[in-house]
């Protein structure tokens, strides 16, 4: 999630149990992977970069105020072995790490018969 994003669901809360307590004063879990792919076009809510008082802002000290959170240490995305690959490939996309893989052979199509 994205310093926008949060600052929006803060904000969003607030309005809904009007309160001006950080999100509405309600308890959330926020879920998510810590591998997943930075937002687009927004700063991750966990960065420290301070500018002009702002939305972006809001996330970063939100963030901070998070008491308590737990830590998965499995992967648990694209479970099966038939995904391995797959999987692999997004660790590697998480890590900036590139691959250069076998390609895969050309799929064979079946030939139209002439006539």
């Amino acid at each position: 999630m994205g310093k926008v994003g949060r600052g929006l669901l803060k904000m969003r809360c607030r309005d809904a149990k009007s309160s001006r307590e950080p999100f509405g004063g309600m308890f959330l879990d926020l879920m998510g992977d810590i591998d997943q792919l930075p937002p687009v076009m927004d700063r991750p809510f966990c960065t420290t970069r301070f500018g002009r008082r702002s939305i972006y802002d809001d996330g970063q000290l939100h963030y901070r105020s998070i008491e308590s959170f737990a830590f998965l240490n499995k992967s648990f995305r694209q479970a099966g072995k038939s995904q391995q690959v797959f999987r692999d490939i997004l660790d590697g996309i998480s890590k900036t790490e590139t691959t250069h893989a076998p390609q895969a052979p050309a799929p064979q199509f079946a030939r139209e018969k002439q006539f």
